[in-house]
């Protein structure tokens, strides 16, 4: 908290929200109030029919000035729903959060140094990504941990093993927007599609360029992001969503055929992997 930075951007969290159970709302509100970096608002899209989430988010908004709510006029699926709340979030770096997930008190701290760090550097960041585990239902019992690696173009197409939590450049992400045609690893193919935003924008042609554009995408080494296990979610049962794994082999196809690249795409007997 009383680290001082030469950067201090705002910050926005995005979280598209859909008829979210009250007790994981409030779990996620507070874990961002608890930030120990306080820049940052959080930005609730909500495509909910009923007004749960409208009543809880407007009982934290008289409290703290950082929450903007904003109901959506029709629910037309994660990607369009997150595209909708973009457009409402005013800060310089945008970060991504599932409405059933929450982050560690020190999680925007770090992800904001690793800006400073890189500005000093003269790179201008594009994406920063950390670490992650997995929660259950009640908050009980932390387990695999996801340890990550700095970016690696092959084991990206392979696996997202980027995923959460993701702090995306405002212009960047408001340019490529998600799309809603890749439902489901909409944020598989964001992440590929600024790795090939990241080529071009350098000028990358070879591997002598490699290490400058590569330098925009940060990867932070700690766990920072829960991924709440429960009944309907993904990481508690990776088969209920298989239609997510179908889109993820659609956009490594779009990514090789951007890089010009001719190659075969074929899942493996893991689901999320190729």
């Amino acid at each position: 908290r009383e680290a001082k930075f030469n950067h201090t951007p705002l910050v926005s969290v995005l979280v598209p929200c859909y008829e979210t159970k009250p007790v994981f709302l409030e779990d996620l509100i507070l874990s961002l109030q608890d930030q120990t970096y306080d820049n940052f608002e959080l930005v609730l899209a909500d495509a909910s029919k009923t007004a749960n989430v409208r009543r809880l988010a407007e009982s934290y908004m008289e409290q703290y000035g950082n929450i903007v709510y904003y109901h959506l006029d029709s629910n037309d699926g994660i990607s369009e729903n997150t595209n909708k709340g973009l457009e409402l979030c005013q800060g310089e770096y945008i970060g991504l959060l599932d409405h059933d997930d929450l982050l560690t008190k020190d999680a925007l701290y770090p992800v904001v140094k690793a800006i400073n760090d890189a500005k000093a550097k003269s790179i201008d960041p594009l994406l920063v990504y950390t670490d992650e585990d997995k929660t259950d239902t009640y908050l009980e019992r932390y387990y695999e941990p996801n340890f990550k690696m700095k970016l690696n173009e092959d084991l990206i197409m392979t696996n997202n093993y980027i995923c959460h939590f993701s702090v995306y450049k405002s212009e960047l992400i408001k340019e490529l927007k998600l799309r809603k045609e890749y439902d489901g690893a909409q944020d598989f193919d964001l992440v590929l599609r600024t790795i090939a935003y990241a080529k071009s924008d350098s000028g990358a042609d070879g591997s002598a360029n490699s290490k400058k554009w590569s330098e925009r995408i940060i990867h932070v080494p700690k766990v920072l992001y829960h991924w709440r296990c429960h009944n309907e979610s993904t990481a508690s049962n990776p088969a209920s969503k298989n239609y997510a794994y179908e889109s993820g082999g659609r956009a490594i196809e779009d990514y090789v055929a951007s890089q010009g690249w001719r190659a075969e795409i074929v899942p493996l007997k893991h689901l999320g992997f190729y």
